[in-house]
């Protein structure tokens, strides 16, 4: 039981956190609400714990969990002075969606079952993120060992999120680290479930929905690498949930939705490196929704400073504990290793084998499929803010191959190209679901216009 203490303390503030932050008027659905608030509090305890490393230069559990209890005392302050029959306006609580059990009980089983093949993680867990997790919360204040350039191999220029939460939800009980690491997974799928299915709920109600839902989950090529307790885990829950928070605030412009994108922006520029380059662009594209003037100074200023705040972690690491990229090397100016025409041939191939083929199972060719039948829906502006991302960051990706010649291209598509677009198969799937969502719901405003205007047309 003590291994769910930091899960209970997590959620706690994240609950506490939202229910002060969003307003009573544009309540969130219970799902929705609960799956944001474990989020922020992940993205708290992260936060917090890197804290006490740069404090107490090692894993100071004391102090993790008294500034958990200090920020949760801190919030209820806040509900203190709010009547007791308020304390639940963020939220509204649904009758119960026989839909939803089914997704979170099935998208449990799956998890569970596939994460069974391999218990202790994929190789990459084993010699970067599980390695850095038993590092960071048992090597006292040798902790910043970890970034020697020695070990190369396990990535020290790679940020600290993924080992940082093993650390703490192992925290009460390090000797089921490994259980911890492989219960963050399942728990990982559950939650990026419950993001897309709370999401597309509000645009219908209707029972098929659950199927796109699914999907990803039923897919052997998606889960075996959703279940590897990789940090692509975090990149893939993280950039869904920040696409969606805008894309809500699209809908509410409730400035809370900005407020907790910000913070799942920092935790996405604190996973990886790539991470960076994702949270700059969800920012950048993020500023195409203020379309008001009286928005665009007030919500954008608030946008930035939630941003600011939540850079913080990942800047200080970059620029003072990562000792460098040291598997760069310029193929724009290498004469040894160049960026060839060859090579960069070689990855558009790669990239639109992968797309198009059966590699995945077809997901991508079937988004594509689906993106193309309701194109004039799927390429709205509001939903630039989904497929805008997935664009420029996949061009990104695509460039850095290219101009990265430290490794044999076909053997480094192989082994990362799949697990970047794997990690960005839940947005894209929301993405489609929300268009053709958005579709017939336009279609039946338009029907039920038409009958008003023309009773004679009423069966």
């Amino acid at each position: 039981m003590t291994l769910l203490i930091p899960y209970f303390l997590s959620l706690t503030i994240g609950i506490l956190a939202l229910n002060i932050l969003f307003s009573q008027q544009n309540r969130l659905s219970l799902p929705l609400f609960l799956a944001l608030a474990f989020l922020t509090g992940m993205a708290e305890s992260i936060f917090i714990c890197f804290l006490g490393f740069l404090i107490f230069n090692r894993f100071h559990l004391p102090f993790i969990i008294s500034a958990h209890l200090i920020e949760i005392l801190i919030f209820l302050a806040f509900h203190i002075r709010r009547p007791l029959t308020k304390f639940r306006s963020a939220f509204k609580i649904p009758p119960l969606d026989p839909d939803l059990l089914i997704v979170l009980s099935l998208v449990g089983f799956l998890s569970w079952l596939y994460s069974s093949l391999y218990p202790n993680g994929g190789w990459d867990a084993w010699q970067v993120w599980n390695f850095k997790s038993k590092f960071l919360l048992l090597s006292g204040s040798r902790w910043k060992d970890l970034f020697d350039p020695i070990l190369w191999r396990s990535s020290p220029h790679y940020p600290l999120a993924l080992p940082l939460w093993n650390a703490w939800t192992a925290a009460c009980a390090p000797h089921l680290l490994d259980l911890a690491a492989r219960l963050n997974a399942i728990l990982l799928n559950i939650l990026t479930a419950l993001v897309m299915f709370s999401t597309v709920r509000q645009y219908s109600n209707s029972r098929w929905i659950i199927l796109p839902v699914l999907l990803p989950f039923t897919m052997p090529s998606y889960m075996l690498l959703a279940t590897n307790q990789y940090a692509d885990l975090f990149i893939t829950v993280f950039f869904l949930a920040s696409l969606t928070a805008l894309f809500s605030y699209h809908r509410t412009h409730d400035v809370a939705f900005l407020a907790i994108t910000g913070i799942f922006l920092g935790i996405l520029s604190f996973t990886k490196p790539e991470g960076v380059i994702l949270a700059a662009i969800i920012f950048l594209t993020g500023h195409m929704i203020f379309q008001r003037p009286s928005f665009l100074r007030r919500d954008a200023l608030l946008f930035w400073i939630a941003t600011g705040l939540a850079l913080v972690p990942a800047a200080i690491f970059f620029l003072f504990l990562s000792p460098g990229n040291q598997t760069f090397f310029n193929g724009l100016i290498s004469t040894e290793h160049p960026s060839t025409l060859s090579r960069l041939t070689i990855i558009f191939i790669f990239l639109g084998r992968e797309i198009l083929g059966m590699h995945g199972g077809g997901l991508w060719g079937l988004i594509l499929l689906s993106a193309l039948l309701n194109f004039k829906q799927a390429f709205q502006k509001k939903f630039a803010l989904f497929f805008l991302p997935i664009i420029l960051y996949l061009s990104v990706v695509g460039t850095y191959y290219w101009i990265n010649t430290r490794f044999e291209i076909l053997w480094w598509l192989s082994v990362s190209l799949k697990r970047i677009l794997n990690s960005l198969i839940p947005a894209a799937v929301t993405w489609i679901i929300l268009a053709i969502c958005s579709q017939k719901k336009s279609s039946s405003i338009t029907d039920a216009e038409a009958r008003k205007h023309n009773p004679s047309s009423l069966p």
